[in-house]
Protein backbone atom coordinates (compact mmCIF):
# COMPACT_ATOMS: atom_id res chain seq x y z
CA UNK A 1 0.00 0.00 0.00
CA UNK A 2 1.24 3.42 -0.99
CA UNK A 3 1.54 6.38 1.52
CA UNK A 4 -1.00 7.97 -0.22
CA UNK A 5 -3.39 5.38 0.18
CA UNK A 6 -2.83 4.37 3.76
CA UNK A 7 -3.11 8.50 4.37
CA UNK A 8 -6.69 8.16 2.41
CA UNK A 9 -7.84 5.32 4.36
CA UNK A 10 -6.89 6.60 7.82
CA UNK A 11 -8.90 10.03 6.90
CA UNK A 12 -11.35 7.69 6.30
CA UNK A 13 -11.72 5.82 9.44
CA UNK A 14 -11.18 9.20 11.56
CA UNK A 15 -14.12 10.63 9.51
CA UNK A 16 -16.40 7.37 10.28
CA UNK A 17 -15.19 7.46 13.57
CA UNK A 18 -16.02 10.88 14.14
CA UNK A 19 -19.18 10.49 12.50
CA UNK A 20 -20.66 7.49 14.93
CA UNK A 21 -18.95 9.57 18.07
CA UNK A 22 -21.27 12.87 17.22
CA UNK A 23 -24.51 10.64 17.05
CA UNK A 24 -23.78 9.23 20.04
CA UNK A 25 -23.71 12.65 21.97
CA UNK A 26 -26.88 13.32 20.73
CA UNK A 27 -28.79 15.77 17.62
CA UNK A 28 -31.53 18.13 17.32
CA UNK A 29 -33.76 18.90 15.08
CA UNK A 30 -35.66 14.93 14.55
CA UNK A 31 -39.18 15.90 16.03
CA UNK A 32 -41.77 16.64 14.70
CA UNK A 33 -41.53 20.17 15.16
CA UNK A 34 -38.80 20.41 13.09
CA UNK A 35 -37.78 17.29 11.43
CA UNK A 36 -38.86 14.04 10.15
CA UNK A 37 -37.36 11.66 12.65
CA UNK A 38 -33.82 10.00 13.94
CA UNK A 39 -32.40 9.29 10.49
CA UNK A 40 -28.76 7.58 11.90
CA UNK A 41 -30.85 5.32 14.30
CA UNK A 42 -32.18 2.73 12.04
CA UNK A 43 -35.85 2.91 10.92
CA UNK A 44 -38.97 4.11 12.62
CA UNK A 45 -41.46 1.77 14.94
CA UNK A 46 -43.88 1.48 16.53
CA UNK A 47 -42.36 -1.22 18.41
CA UNK A 48 -40.83 1.80 20.39
CA UNK A 49 -43.00 3.48 22.78
CA UNK A 50 -42.23 7.57 23.42
CA UNK A 51 -44.01 8.72 26.24
CA UNK A 52 -44.30 12.82 27.54
CA UNK A 53 -45.27 12.96 31.04
CA UNK A 54 -46.00 16.09 32.91
CA UNK A 55 -48.97 18.59 33.73
CA UNK A 56 -51.49 19.53 31.07
CA UNK A 57 -51.46 23.02 32.30
CA UNK A 58 -48.97 25.71 33.79
CA UNK A 59 -48.87 29.38 34.74
CA UNK A 60 -46.93 31.71 32.61
CA UNK A 61 -43.63 31.99 34.32
CA UNK A 62 -43.84 28.80 35.76
CA UNK A 63 -41.34 26.27 35.73
CA UNK A 64 -42.33 22.73 35.92
CA UNK A 65 -41.08 18.99 35.78
CA UNK A 66 -41.65 16.80 32.72
CA UNK A 67 -40.57 13.60 31.42
CA UNK A 68 -39.93 11.52 28.29
CA UNK A 69 -40.22 7.41 28.52
CA UNK A 70 -38.87 5.22 26.07
CA UNK A 71 -39.37 1.70 26.02
CA UNK A 72 -39.86 -1.26 23.58
CA UNK A 73 -37.65 -1.97 20.84
CA UNK A 74 -34.20 -3.12 21.36
CA UNK A 75 -34.31 -1.37 25.01
CA UNK A 76 -29.80 -1.83 25.91
CA UNK A 77 -29.78 1.79 25.33
CA UNK A 78 -31.94 5.29 24.67
CA UNK A 79 -31.38 8.46 23.24
CA UNK A 80 -33.74 11.75 22.84
CA UNK A 81 -34.94 14.53 21.56
CA UNK A 82 -36.85 17.28 23.16
CA UNK A 83 -38.33 20.56 21.27
CA UNK A 84 -41.46 23.03 22.34
CA UNK A 85 -43.02 25.41 20.42
CA UNK A 86 -42.47 28.10 22.74
CA UNK A 87 -40.96 28.70 26.24
CA UNK A 88 -37.96 27.16 27.91
CA UNK A 89 -36.64 23.50 28.15
CA UNK A 90 -34.03 22.85 31.18
CA UNK A 91 -31.97 20.50 30.92
CA UNK A 92 -32.17 17.37 33.41
CA UNK A 93 -29.44 15.03 34.22
CA UNK A 94 -28.13 13.49 30.40
CA UNK A 95 -29.64 15.89 28.51
CA UNK A 96 -28.07 18.94 27.61
CA UNK A 97 -29.32 22.15 25.28
CA UNK A 98 -28.75 22.51 22.34
CA UNK A 99 -29.83 24.90 19.51
CA UNK A 100 -32.64 25.62 22.01
CA UNK A 101 -33.28 22.00 22.33
CA UNK A 102 -32.90 18.98 24.53
CA UNK A 103 -30.89 16.03 23.72
CA UNK A 104 -29.02 13.08 25.54
CA UNK A 105 -25.11 13.90 26.45
CA UNK A 106 -24.62 10.24 26.20
CA UNK A 107 -26.55 7.08 25.45
CA UNK A 108 -28.55 6.02 28.61
CA UNK A 109 -28.70 2.03 29.85
CA UNK A 110 -32.07 0.80 30.24
CA UNK A 111 -33.42 -0.08 33.94
CA UNK A 112 -35.77 -2.10 33.24
CA UNK A 113 -36.63 -2.29 30.29
CA UNK A 114 -36.93 1.63 29.82
CA UNK A 115 -35.34 4.91 29.99
CA UNK A 116 -36.38 8.41 31.20
CA UNK A 117 -35.11 11.54 30.85
CA UNK A 118 -36.16 14.12 33.36
CA UNK A 119 -36.42 17.98 32.26
CA UNK A 120 -38.16 20.84 32.79
CA UNK A 121 -40.15 23.63 30.87
CA UNK A 122 -40.44 27.15 32.05
CA UNK A 123 -43.54 28.84 30.55
CA UNK A 124 -43.15 32.13 28.92
CA UNK A 125 -43.99 33.98 25.51
CA UNK A 126 -47.34 35.07 24.56
CA UNK A 127 -48.67 31.64 23.75
CA UNK A 128 -52.23 30.37 25.27
CA UNK A 129 -51.27 26.91 24.28
CA UNK A 130 -47.81 25.21 24.00
CA UNK A 131 -46.77 21.87 22.18
CA UNK A 132 -43.78 19.57 23.41
CA UNK A 133 -42.50 17.46 20.70
CA UNK A 134 -40.37 14.29 21.62
CA UNK A 135 -38.44 11.72 19.51
CA UNK A 136 -36.97 8.48 21.36
CA UNK A 137 -34.12 6.04 19.89
CA UNK A 138 -34.19 2.58 21.47
CA UNK A 139 -30.56 1.26 20.80
CA UNK A 140 -29.25 -2.22 20.77
CA UNK A 141 -26.10 -0.88 22.14
CA UNK A 142 -23.72 -1.39 19.09
CA UNK A 143 -23.11 1.94 18.54
CA UNK A 144 -24.01 1.31 14.36
CA UNK A 145 -27.88 2.45 12.96
CA UNK A 146 -28.62 -1.47 11.95
CA UNK A 147 -30.78 -2.91 14.72
CA UNK A 148 -31.75 0.00 16.46
CA UNK A 149 -35.36 1.60 16.31
CA UNK A 150 -37.02 4.92 17.02
CA UNK A 151 -40.23 6.74 17.37
CA UNK A 152 -42.21 10.13 17.90
CA UNK A 153 -44.04 10.53 20.80
CA UNK A 154 -47.32 11.79 20.85
CA UNK A 155 -47.40 15.81 21.19
CA UNK A 156 -48.16 17.09 24.87
CA UNK A 157 -50.27 19.87 24.79
CA UNK A 158 -49.89 22.52 27.33
CA UNK A 159 -52.35 24.98 28.23
CA UNK A 160 -50.38 28.26 29.69
CA UNK A 161 -52.95 29.90 32.22
CA UNK A 162 -52.59 33.80 33.29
Amino acid sequence: MTLKNLTSVILVIISVSFLLYAKNKGMTGSTLKNGEGCDCHGDISNKVSVVINGPAEIKKGETQDYQVVISGGPMINAGVNIAVSQGELIAGKGLKLSKKELTHTEPVKATDKKVVFDFKYKASGSANEVIIYATGNSGNGNDAKRGDLWNHAQNKNIKILN
